[in-house]
């Protein structure tokens, strides 16, 4: 075995039901993420996912025992997350939206370009909203990175960043056909 029993490492090949608890909540803590909320009924899939290809990857000795385990794991969560979400838009692009309102929502099936109306949702964002969601999901800096870069705490980012949510998604959902459904 090349981990030590007494690290998490080994303690989770060893089977020892603490360490694995721990890994289940990091995978847990990773999935709540705001940037998988869409993809919440497929969390018990990816976490049994990423629990496994997690203690895959320890048996065959790809974790470098002298980095941080959380951060592996959440980056095991985060590529599982981000091939799902792949197939997630593209099964969604043979589903057709809004064709004849005077602000249509793009046809996912790639004749509209899908970019121009999530920049177009953006940009009836306010500015602090805009600069929230690019940190968050596109720049993937933490709540405490956002909070240093604002000068907000860390509470205050949290909040707004939800409301920001709360408002591309009355924009988009007011842009839906009537009979279209989102979660």
């Amino acid at each position: 075995m090349p981990y030590d029993g007494q690290t998490v490492p080994g303690r989770i090949l060893d089977g020892d039901p603490a360490a694995v608890a721990q890994v289940t909540r990091w995978i847990t803590q990773a999935l709540a993420s705001p940037r998988y909320w869409i993809l919440r009924p497929e969390w018990e899939d990816l976490h049994q996912e990423s629990l496994l290809a997690t203690l895959e990857s320890l048996r065959s000795e790809r974790f470098d025992a002298s980095r941080e385990l959380r951060t592996y794991v959440q980056g095991i969560v985060h590529h599982a997350a981000s091939k799902r979400m792949t197939r997630f838009i593209r099964e969604q692009r043979g589903t057709r939206l809004v064709e004849d309102s005077p602000d249509p929502a793009p046809s996912l099936d790639g004749k509209v370009d899908l970019a121009r109306f999530a920049r177009s949702v953006l940009d009836q964002l306010s500015p602090s909203c805009r600069d929230l969601i690019k940190h968050y999901f596109f720049e993937e800096l933490s709540y405490d990175e956002i909070s240093s870069r604002s000068g907000l705490p860390i509470g205050t980012v949290k909040s707004r960043l939800a409301r920001c949510l709360t408002s591309a998604r009355t924009i988009v959902r007011a842009r839906e056909p009537q009979g279209v459904e989102s979660e």
